[in-house]
């Protein structure tokens, strides 16, 4: 996981731009009222919760500078796996 940013940097936060939830089953709250009241399901809404707990996690401590250098990180990659003659 990627270091906590220097005091001062910008994190990206866990929500999408527009403020809502960008998954399809809802925010955290609603995953986990779903857990709770689901009668077929509730351990995939449980998953469902644990992993956008973990995504959120991952953006809260991501910088813009983070993604930016991993984007040229890649970019590099991809560019030398081109080269080499097959």
């Amino acid at each position: 996981m990627p270091a906590a940013p220097a005091a001062g940097r910008s994190r990206w936060g866990g929500r999408a731009p527009h403020g809502r939830s960008a998954g399809p089953a809802g925010d955290a709250v609603e995953l986990a009222q779903r857990v709770r009241t689901e009668p077929r399901h509730p351990g995939l809404f449980d998953v469902f919760l644990d992993v956008r707990n973990a995504a959120a996690a991952i953006l809260d401590h991501t910088t813009l500078a983070d993604v930016l250098r991993r984007d040229r990180r890649l970019r590099t990659r991809r560019g030398a796996r081109k080269a080499v003659p097959a």
